[in-house]
């Protein structure tokens, strides 16, 4: 597996790369490192990866903006977001912009590793402080979605238009818009961030 870990923190990689080396899963894996959001646009031009662990603040840009760009030049890569912020606005951005999951800086080794699983099995991630912070923001009490109204959750969550999901999914804009009703109903909320939780809860991935 190529790894590409992005933050302008040199010791900080250098400690993630130590417990790549320890990890029997991991320590074949190619390692790569920058420290800006230039120098991953330079580098993804030329080498394609697997996995991007990419801190939200670089020293000239947010890591925000690099979810888009890293999309787009390495469209299957995973992207595991880490910050020690705990903004719930930022987290729903970067789950909007195409990131698998979003931890932060102080968690243990063993969930880091437990995240990079999750996240290259197709699933979404989120550490238990992030989860905290968007429990403030949304109620607890949802329903069940059908299998049908997960497939829409995942396209709501992009925020993708009626017209778009429709497309995709080869149905009538109309239904889209009574499924999507009915999945803010069931998850009794009205936000992408409510959404997200769902979404995590549930295992759902938002390939």
């Amino acid at each position: 597996m190529k790894i590409l870990l992005i933050d302008d923190h040199r010791l900080f990689l250098d400690g993630i790369v130590e417990i790549f080396a320890k990890n029997e899963k991991l320590k074949t894996s190619q390692i790569f490192k920058s420290y800006s959001y230039h120098q991953v646009i330079q580098m993804l031009e030329t080498q394609r990866v697997d996995l991007v662990i990419c801190d939200i603040n670089l020293p000239d840009n947010s890591g925000l903006n690099a979810i888009p760009v890293i999309k787009s030049l390495c469209p299957k890569a995973k992207i595991l977001m880490l910050s020690i912020y705990n903004q719930p606005e930022i987290i729903q951005r970067a789950i909007r912009l195409g990131a698998n999951g979003f931890i932060n800086k102080d968690i243990e080794q063993k969930e880091l590793l437990e995240s990079i699983q999750i996240v290259m099995q197709g699933g979404l991630y989120l550490s238990e402080k992030t989860l905290k912070a968007l429990e403030k923001e949304t109620p607890h009490q949802e329903e069940e979605l059908t299998k049908r109204e997960i497939e829409i959750l995942g396209c709501i969550i992009k925020e993708m238009s009626n017209a778009e999901i429709a497309e995709k999914l080869f149905i009538s804009p109309r239904t889209v818009e009574t499924h999507r009703k009915n999945i803010l109903r069931k998850t009794n909320n009205h936000t992408v961030i409510g959404l997200i939780k769902y979404a995590y809860r549930k295992g759902i991935s938002l390939e």
